[in-house]
């Protein structure tokens, strides 16, 4: 933190340096401090999409909201959503947020661009837990379909969800199971992701 520190005072307008400090501040639990090293970048570079992400991840942490960060990731549409990571994050927040119809016009434009397989299918966003910043936010739900590469959970609350796969580790999914799952965003959608048993 402190070369980054040094490196953003002799350099302030670097954007890299900032983005940098930035996402630094962000991991270490330093909000605010991540909000005030990018919001130069925010103001004056709308195609620096990576700091809009790292500043709309900090300011969700700092409000305990979804609402403005999406405002943020918002002006910066026209660079980010050729980029994966962009279009979960915000995909995620607008689902987050209630906004399904919204989050799912900005999943729709991963399939206008040439993204691999393996980009339209990592989870690039996990939605924050407001309770407990350092676990991932666990939902419950009921499996409702199972095929051999994939399960549908149904829960309260969201739409059915996409569960990649019927195997993991020791439990296999059945029709009818109760399970709670971490919620991931793809440059796709919303899976389910490392389902457990409810016991």
């Amino acid at each position: 933190i402190k070369a980054l520190e040094t490196a953003v005072n002799d350099s302030p307008g670097s954007v890299f340096a900032r983005y940098l400090l930035g996402r630094t501040y962000r991991s270490a639990g330093r909000f605010q401090d991540s909000i005030n090293t990018l919001e130069p970048v925010i103001k004056n570079y709308a195609d620096e999409f990576r700091a809009f992400i790292e500043y709309a991840l900090a300011l969700t942490c700092l409000r305990k909201s979804y609402s403005e960060a999406i405002a943020i990731l918002r002006l910066s549409t026209l660079y980010g959503l050729s980029d994966p990571r962009f279009i979960a994050t915000l995909g995620g927040m607008e689902f987050m947020n209630n906004k399904f119809t919204e989050a799912q016009k900005v999943f729709d434009e991963a399939t206008k661009h040439r993204l691999s397989n393996k980009d339209l299918n990592k989870v690039e966003f996990r939605p924050l837990n407001f309770e407990s910043h350092g676990d991932p936010l666990r939902i419950k739900g009921k499996v409702v379909v199972v095929k051999a590469q994939f399960a549908v959970i149904e829960t309260a609350g969201y739409p059915s969800l996409l569960c990649p796969g019927s195997k993991f580790g020791g439990l296999i999914l059945e029709q009818g199971l109760r399970v709670s799952f971490e919620l991931g965003f793809t440059a796709k959608g919303a899976i389910a992701d490392k389902p457990k048993i409810i016991t």
